[in-house]
């Protein structure tokens, strides 16, 4: 019987619940949004979900482990983090009647 244990973890479930969410709301993109950005969204998540499943499935403590060392990261993963704290103050700071605007 195939053993799927990543499907028991948390942070697998929690994935699986972004991309549900991700595409409730995608649905709601301007049409000119649903070939571009709605794609990708929808991509990355199930990148996510996709790459937890591929771990579980290694064997091994060595095949577990990551490709590079945790003093080498420590600067890199704290960028998401601050993208989405700024991007939410801005996003926030929109007045409710302002129009979103592109970049030219």
């Amino acid at each position: 019987m195939l053993n799927l244990s990543h499907k028991k973890l948390d942070v697998y479930q929690m994935a699986l619940n972004l991309l549900k969410k991700v595409y409730q709301l995608t649905k709601y993109l301007r049409r000119e949004e649903q070939f571009l950005l709605t794609s990708q969204l929808r991509r990355a998540t199930i990148s996510v979900c996709s790459n937890i499943a591929k771990g579980a499935a290694r064997i091994s403590r060595q095949e577990k482990l990551d490709y590079f060392a945790k003093d080498q990261i420590q600067e890199p993963e704290q960028y998401p983090e601050s993208v989405f704290r700024i991007l939410s103050r801005m996003i926030s700071n929109l007045k409710p009647h302002q129009p979103l605007t592109t970049c030219h």
